[in-house]
């Protein structure tokens, strides 16, 4: 199947991009796999949302999603940017006493 194809080779191009950067929070400025990653989250939130019609999950989609978490894919990068920060604060606090 192309589409199953495709999304294999777009996850070992995500693969590969953490292997270079250490995460897997792909800008969406970065192109083809910016994109990509931005239409899984966005599918991921309109199937928890219920927005995407269906009721349950293929088998192929419970695989994707079970792969790029394992892979430390983050389906909200807004609670992950400020959970990030919340660290960054908290490191800050324990090093200066503030």
């Amino acid at each position: 199947d192309a589409n199953v194809a495709t999304w294999n080779a777009q996850f070992d191009e995500l693969r590969q991009y953490k292997e270079e950067h250490g995460h897997v929070n792909v800008p969406q400025s970065e192109g083809r796999l910016g994109r990509w990653v931005r239409n899984q989250r966005m599918q991921y939130s309109d199937r928890q949302s219920g927005e995407d019609g269906g009721d349950f999950l293929t088998k192929e989609r419970q695989r994707h999603i079970q792969q790029l978490e394992e892979l430390g894919f983050c389906w909200n990068i807004n609670d992950a940017n400020w959970m990030h920060k919340f660290e960054s604060l908290k490191q800050f606090k324990e090093e200066f006493g503030h």
